[in-house]
This record gives C-alpha cells, structure tokens and sequence, in this order.
C-alpha cells in the first residue's frame, strides 16, 4: 500500500490530533465526546478520569500508530495539550487534574520521541497547544480571556497546522504553542 496523508482526529475533551503519513488509504476520522465539563466536577473524579483519557488513551493511540508511520519520508504525530502542562510556566496553580495530566502527556510525548528516534528517523512526535479556542470547554472562563486570544476552531487548527509545516530537526519531543513557540516542560 503506498503511503497517503491521513488526518486523525480524536477529541474527548482531552484529544489527540495526527498530522502524518501512514501506510493506510485516505481516511478522515472525527470521534467527540466532550466529557471535561462533567470530569472536572470533582478533583478525584477529575484526576484518575483526566489521566485515564490524557495518558492511557494517549499511549493507546501511540502504541497503535507510531509503528505505521512511514519511515522513509517525513511523518509527525502530534498530541493535543496545553500550556498549562508547562510546570515552570505555571504561575497560577489550581486546576490540578487538568494541570497534571498535560503534564503527564508532555513527558508520554517526549518518551515517545526518544523511543521513536532509535527506528524511525524521519518521524517527529509533538505536543500541539491549540491556544483557548472558543468552545463549550472555555465557555466558563472566556470572560478573563483577552478578546484577540480567543480563537476560533478553524483558526486553531490552521495555526497548529503551520507549526507542524515549519518543524525542524530537533523538534520532535517539544511542545509547541499555536504560534509556533516552544512551550517549556
């Protein structure tokens, strides 16, 4: 089968985005199911469920797909996080599932990077920050968002993907903002 580009999208509130070429026919796949809202209502609940979806999910897909990418020509698996998974960025405190479990996910991506590097050379896997983007997940707090950093669904995903067009070599592992800059872990 000769390799084609595929987008991926699997958005659960906490989602995981693919931008790749895999050996697979075209196929366009768009499951949601916003379940954050309901998840954050409790710390607990918040924590194990955020991880769960975040990291258990993340590394499922991970497992399942890394392996199919096209390892003669450039590939990038792209997870969705957050800024607020950046631990030195993190000024604010609270939302502590939420904070957590991007965190988890930028060390899962950068793991997968390493692991990815000893087979593949040619493959990139990265964190995407998407920005606040005007959703029923930001309704709440839209309020203390400045209005020019309030994106719309298609401007995000434009936006990341131009950061996943201007990669370079030694990106893959990073985390990196919808404006291009790099996120810190």
């Amino acid at each position: 089968m000769v390799p084609l580009p595929v987008r991926i999208v699997f958005s659960f509130g906490i989602g995981v985005w693919v931008l790749t070429n895999i050996k697979l026919p075209p196929l366009e796949i768009l499951v949601g199911i916003d379940l954050l809202p309901i998840i954050m209502q409790e710390v607990f609940i918040g924590l194990s469920c955020g991880m769960v979806l975040s990291i258990c999910f993340g590394a499922l897909v991970g497992k399942s797909f890394l392996p199919l990418l096209d390892n003669k020509n450039p590939s990038v698996f792209g997870f969705l996080s957050a800024r607020v998974g950046s631990i030195s960025d993190n000024n604010l405190g609270g939302w502590h599932a939420y904070r957590a479990s991007k965190a988890s996910l930028n060390m899962l991506i950068k793991n997968f990077a390493i692991e990815l590097a000893r087979t593949n050379k040619f493959a990139k896997v990265i964190g995407l920050h998407p920005g606040t983007v005007d959703t029923e997940l930001s309704k709440p707090f839209q309020k203390n968002v400045p209005e020019n950093k309030l994106f719309t669904p298609q401007f995000s995903a434009d936006a990341m993907i131009n950061v996943v067009d201007r990669l370079k070599e030694g990106d893959s592992g990073s985390v990196f903002a919808f404006d291009g800059s790099k996120i810190e872990s």
